[in-house]
């Protein structure tokens, strides 16, 4: 049996995060290949309230990290639960990584934002510099989290990434930025979310308490644009409110959720009448199930963008200059069938990476 690894943001009690963990982690397996996923915390990611952290993150992003961290608290055993079911090794430091290589055929570098040095301050991890056969650095679905390279760190990433024999992009900008960069080619693929279907989703999926109609607001950023939204929705169908985790930006009626961990989610999500979110995973899980969903979103959102431009759904894209319609009807048998398309390249192009 072929032994793999990854190395993604597993210890993020965000619901983005550890689903597309989850996902890859059972995708790979379900292929007849033992799959690790590296239990490994950079030193920056641990430490979201250190001078370093002010610095790069500047004021507001800064006291909101911490205002995430104290909301997260509630719902930190349901992440944890799901997460004593996934593969994983012990804790690993820097130092333990370096004796893995001889262990695992391959190793995959992602899926999430795992190059984004915003979030890890290109620590050299993510890029498997712990790696030194360039046959067993891989990726899937990885991604800067950003349109364009800024110029002054493209020394940097250059020799970060140049030697990987795979690279498997979750947004088109990714590709763009590999073929400008390495002069490399490098292959679109799905968010590991979109691999796993709605059945299998709903095997770990908790049916939320309320039978009512409601509208479920996933709301990750402060923006009283997203809940003026909701309220013009509100007024226009009459459904309840349910907000994970609670308004950000403003006042809403509404049930506010901070217990709701990643099973909760899921269902709360597959339930819903409408959905109204600024995230990406909030976009998946909509398409996922066939939610009527509004993306509400006031500056550059390029994941979203590459999203749901792969599934011509641009029409779900909110702004603050849209004309709101309830009415519009999207073409699910059209888009499922396009997720099925999607779903078989991208496992076809994780065989053939895995050489299977």
């Amino acid at each position: 049996m072929k032994k793999t690894a990854t190395i993604t943001f597993q210890n993020a009690d965000n619901y983005g995060a550890i689903l597309q963990a989850y996902a890859l982690n059972k995708t790979i397996t379900n292929f007849g290949v033992e799959n690790h996923i590296l239990n490994y915390q950079c030193k920056y990611m641990g430490k979201p309230y250190g001078l370093a952290a002010l610095k790069r993150k500047g004021i507001i992003r800064f006291i909101l990290g911490i205002a995430y961290y104290l909301v997260r608290m509630p719902r930190k055993a349901k992440f944890s639960e799901l997460r004593s079911q996934m593969k994983m090794t012990p804790k690993l430091n820097k130092s333990d990584l370096i004796n893995l290589e001889e262990l695992y055929d391959g190793f995959i570098a992602g899926s999430d934002q795992v190059w984004n040095d915003s979030i890890t301050d290109l620590d050299p991890s993510f890029f498997l510099d712990f790696v030194k056969s360039p046959e067993k650095k891989l990726s899937y679905a990885a991604s800067f989290g950003f349109e364009s390279m800024p110029d002054d760190l493209k020394i940097k990433y250059k020799e970060l990434l140049k030697d990987f024999s795979s690279y498997n992009m979750r947004e088109a900008s990714g590709v763009e930025i590999i073929a400008s960069l390495l002069k490399k080619p490098a292959n679109l693929v799905l968010d590991p979310t979109l691999l796993l279907t709605r059945e299998e989703w709903n095997t770990i999926a908790c049916a939320p308490v309320k039978k009512e109609k409601y509208i479920l607001v996933y709301q990750v950023t402060l923006s009283s644009f997203l809940l003026n939204t909701v309220k013009k929705i509100v007024k226009s169908t009459g459904y309840k409110v349910v907000v994970i985790p609670f308004p950000l930006g403003g006042f809403l009626k509404a049930k506010p959720n901070l217990s709701a961990g990643p099973r909760e989610w899921i269902g709360l999500i597959r339930d819903a009448e409408i959905v109204v979110t600024d995230s990406f995973h909030g976009c998946c899980f909509s398409i996922l199930y066939n939610k009527k969903f509004y993306v509400c979103i006031t500056d550059a959102a390029t994941r979203i963008y590459n999203l749901l431009n792969v599934f011509k759904l641009n029409e779900c894209i909110y702004k603050p200059d849209s004309q709101l319609v309830l009415t519009n009807q999207i073409n699910w048998e059209e888009i499922n069938g396009s997720l099925r398309e999607e779903r078989k390249r991208s496992i076809n192009i994780l065989k053939d990476m895995l050489k299977i």
